[in-house]
């Protein structure tokens, strides 16, 4: 994507399940949290269901940095993003376009 003009991607371990990975808007400082099952270099790019970053994502004009938090399995992913999302209250916080957790 041409709009992700940062990017932060540690070495991933030789096996991994999963990947828990932050997007924030550069324009404004709001975040994604995510987690993916499978490989970093896959053409998965998120599962969001918020419109507004459908809309920020899908812009060429939109500046992203993507960033690769951690790596392991897919049960570790899901209970290291749900930690974030909580500590956050990103449901309710205006900094973050998750709608769930």
């Amino acid at each position: 994507m041409s709009n992700i003009i940062e990017q932060n991607i540690a070495t991933p371990p030789a096996s991994y399940e999963a990947y828990l990975y932050r997007y924030t808007n550069l324009n404004d400082g709001k975040i994604y949290i995510g987690i993916h099952k499978g490989s970093v270099d896959d053409s998965y790019n998120h599962s969001s269901t918020n419109k507004e970053f459908a809309k920020v994502f899908s812009n060429s004009k939109s500046k992203l940095k993507f960033e690769v938090i951690e790596y392991g399995d897919y049960t570790a992913m899901q209970n290291a993003e749900h930690k974030i999302l909580k500590k956050a209250n990103a449901r309710k916080n205006p900094l973050y376009y998750n709608v769930t957790f």
